[in-house]
């Protein structure tokens, strides 16, 4: 009788590593909360990427567009007013917020700020 428990409880702790390995916001959560890229991709977004592309890509994640605008903050992070800002509210147990930074609809850079909803 303990051995199909223990094997259950060792699958369900194989399975919640896994998880936690692929899905990046909960890497991010808990290892990296508050950051920003100015190269390479996060989240699914890539610097250089379009605006459109990464807007449909944290859409397609689940997130809500809140705001657009020229300039501005995201998290305490100024944002010349020469750059597109999209600010994104994380609407899962992650929770926060997460920015493209964007000229000329090319993505410069990607601020995010997560802070875990209590359940």
């Amino acid at each position: 009788m303990r051995k199909p428990l223990l094997l259950l409880i060792g699958l369900a702790a194989l399975i919640g590593a896994a998880w936690l390995l692929t899905d990046a916001r909960t890497r991010l959560t808990l290892f990296k909360p508050n950051g920003f890229i100015q190269s390479g991709s996060a989240l699914g977004v890539a610097v250089g990427d379009t605006r459109l592309n990464s807007q449909r890509e944290l859409l397609q994640q689940g997130m809500a567009l809140q705001k657009s605008t020229n300039g501005g903050t995201c998290f305490y992070r100024a944002v010349k007013s020469d750059r597109q800002l999209d600010l994104f509210f994380v609407q899962s147990w992650h929770g926060g917020i997460v920015c493209i930074v964007s000229r000329n609809e090319r993505v410069e850079e990607l601020i995010w700020a997560f802070q875990p909803i209590s359940l």
